[in-house]
C-alpha cells in the first residue's frame, strides 16, 4: 500500500457515485449505492443516494478490538455521527459531489479515507467495488480498484470452490434488481425444490421448499433450524416451506444478518443436502429470463449451469 494510492482514492471519492455526464456536461447519478469492501476482512463503507445528496455509512465490526479501533478513529472525525443512537452504525450527513464547495469535498474525502484506512484497517489492494440501483448492477469503469463483479475481477468461468461461490452469490444478491427473484436448485436432490431469493421494497428474503419433512422432528429439520431457517405454515404436506429473513437491504440500513445468506446457502446445499461442488447447482427459471432475458448474467457471474424451462 502506498500513500500515493490512498491520495488517488481520496481524489476519486466525489466521482464514485456521479460517474457520467449529460449533453450539457452536467453530472448524472447512475448508482444509488457504491460499496467498497475489504476482501480479506469483509469490512466495508457504503455511499448511497439520499434526497439528491450522498451519504456514507460504516458499520461497527463485531470484533471488540476492531470495533475499538474504528471508534477511536471516528472520535477524531467530526463529520461522522450516530443516527438514532444506533451504536452499530455511523454516517456522514448528505453532501453533493457536484454542488458542494471544493473545501467540503476535500474534507469529506479525507475523512472517508481516514476511516477506511485507519479505522477499518482496509488495504487498498484488497478493496473491491460494487455499485447498483433498483434496476440492477453497474459496471466498474475505473482502474484504481478491483471490481467485485466476478467476471470483471477475473473469476473462473466454472465455479468449483464453495468460498468463491459464496462471494459470487453475495455480489448477485447485493445487486439484485428491486422486486426480482433469483432461484437456485440442486437437480440431483429429490427432497429439495429450490432456494429462492426475493428482493422486495428494500428487503431481501430467502425461502426454500423441502419435501417429506415433518416440521419439528427429524435430523433434516434440526439441521436446517440450526442454520437459521424457520418453518412457515404453507404450502402444506408433503412440502414444507422454510424462510430466512426478510431483512432490510437498503444501502444505508444493511442488516448484519444479510451477510449470513451466502454462507447459509452454501451450508444448506453442501452440509445438509450433501452437494459436493457448486457445479451441481443450477440457476432455475424461464428460458426467456435466465437464458436470454434480464437474468442471463446470473449464471455467468455465479459460474454454474442454467436449468431453464419454457414459459
Amino acid at each position: 500500500m502506498t500513500a500515493e494510492g490512498w491520495e488517488k482514492l481520496q481524489a476519486a471519492i466525489p466521482e464514485l457515485v456521479y460517474v457520467d455526464f449529460d449533453d450539457d456536461a452536467e453530472p448524472i447519478q447512475i448508482s444509488q449505492f457504491v460499496r467498497l469492501r475489504d476482501s480479506d476482512t469483509g469490512r466495508d463503507i457504503v455511499f448511497y443516494e439520499n434526497g439528491g445528496g450522498v451519504e456514507a455509512r460504516v458499520m461497527v465490526p463485531p470484533d471488540p478490538v476492531a470495533a475499538q479501533q474504528l471508534l477511536s478513529v471516528l472520535q477524531t472525525q467530526p463529520l461522522w455521527f450516530q443516527p438514532d443512537d444506533n451504536e452499530q452504525r455511523f454516517k456522514i450527513s448528505p453532501w453533493s459531489p457536484t454542488h458542494s464547495e471544493p473545501r467540503e469535498l476535500r474534507e469529506v474525502s479525507a475523512s472517508v479515507v481516514a476511516v477506511m484506512r485507519d479505522g477499518l484497517g482496509m488495504e487498498l489492494e484488497r478493496i473491491r467495488y460494487t455499485a447498483g440501483d433498483e434496476t440492477g448492477f453497474d459496471r466498474y469503469r475505473g482502474h484504481l480498484l478491483i471490481a467485485e463483479q466476478p467476471t470483471q475481477r477475473g473469476a473462473p468461468d466454472r465455479c468449483t470452490d464453495w468460498t468463491d461461490f459464496a462471494e459470487r452469490l453475495e455480489w448477485v444478491l447485493r445487486t439484485m434488481p428491486g422486486y426480482d427473484i433469483v432461484t437456485l436448485m440442486a437437480p440431483a436432490v429429490k427432497d429439495l425444490g429450490s432456494i429462492q431469493f426475493q428482493q422486495f421494497n428494500g428487503r431481501l428474503e430467502a425461502s426454500m421448499i423441502t419435501a417429506d419433512t415433518v416440521p419439528g422432528s427429524g435430523d433434516l429439520d434440526l439441521r436446517l433450524r440450526a442454520l437459521g431457517w424457520r418453518v412457515t405454515e404453507g404450502p402444506g404436506a408433503p412440502d414444507v416451506e422454510w424462510l430466512y429473513g426478510p431483512f432490510s437491504s437498503s444501502a444505508g440500513f444493511v442488516d448484519r444478518r444479510l451477510d449470513r445468506i451466502p454462507q447459509l446457502t452454501v451450508d444448506t446445499f453442501r452440509t445438509v443436502h450433501g452437494i459436493n461442488s457448486p457445479q451441481e447447482l443450477a440457476v432455475n427459471g424461464r428460458r426467456d429470463t435466465v437464458v436470454s432475458g434480464n437474468q442471463a448474467y446470473i449464471g455467468r457471474e455465479l459460474g454454474i449451469p442454467i436449468q431453464a424451462y419454457e414459459q
